[in-house]
């Protein structure tokens, strides 16, 4: 009944609320952790899936080589970024060390009489004639250029960094390659192909790219 009696009542019922308080205050501030770091998983994984995604729209299914979206996406924002960084040069408003020899080499590569292959042995054997013929070209180029799978029988193939003298050479070593190279069908039959290839440098004008 003293009066010291309920000031200490009030403050331990005050102090236990304090402390209930800060005890929530905690619990949500861990919850909230919690929850931004699952958010935060989730949000790599669904990153990573979207990556993967994005990688495999790129990817040619059947001979994992470089699709025509590949082209359109990325190499051809390449070239043109790479065009301009040469007109640049070759107009004197950058001075970088741009070595002016050095061009893209595109060919398109067509596998010739192609629908005999299908006719003749069905499609699983050119579907498989179509997986070797890509093998071929990827082994042909280094590690920086890019072969595309471009539609049914034809095949891009861009060299970043060439010389213009060596494109002509390259194209008949693409050619000699296939002609000399012996293709298995899915019956186990041994056949040979040709391919007819076209090619251009890019620039088209080194003077004026």
């Amino acid at each position: 009944q003293t009066v010291w009696f309920y000031f200490f009542l009030t403050g331990s019922v005050l102090l236990c609320g304090y402390l209930i308080f800060l005890l929530r205050v905690r619990t949500i501030r861990a919850q909230n952790r919690r929850l931004s770091s699952l958010v935060e998983e989730k949000t790599r994984d669904l990153t990573s899936i979207n990556e993967r995604l994005r990688e495999m729209s790129l990817i040619d299914p059947l001979t994992g080589l470089r699709n025509r979206r590949y082209f359109s996406d990325i190499l051809k924002a390449e070239a043109a970024s790479y065009l301009r960084a040469r007109a640049r040069v070759a107009s004197g408003l950058d001075q970088r060390n741009i070595d002016q020899d050095k061009v893209w080499g595109v060919f398109l590569a067509d596998a010739d009489y192609f629908k005999q292959v299908n006719d003749r042995f069905g499609h699983d054997s050119g579907d498989l004639i179509l997986t070797q013929l890509a093998t071929l070209f990827r082994n042909a180029v280094r590690a920086d250029d890019v072969v595309i799978r471009w539609g049914g029988e034809e095949f891009l193939v861009v060299l970043r960094n060439s010389v213009p003298d060596y494109l002509p050479a390259f194209a008949e070593k693409l050619r000699t390659l296939v002609q000399n190279s012996f293709l298995r069908t899915a019956g186990g039959d041994l056949i040979r192909k040709t391919v007819s290839i076209g090619f251009v440098p890019l620039p088209f004008y080194r003077a004026d790219p």
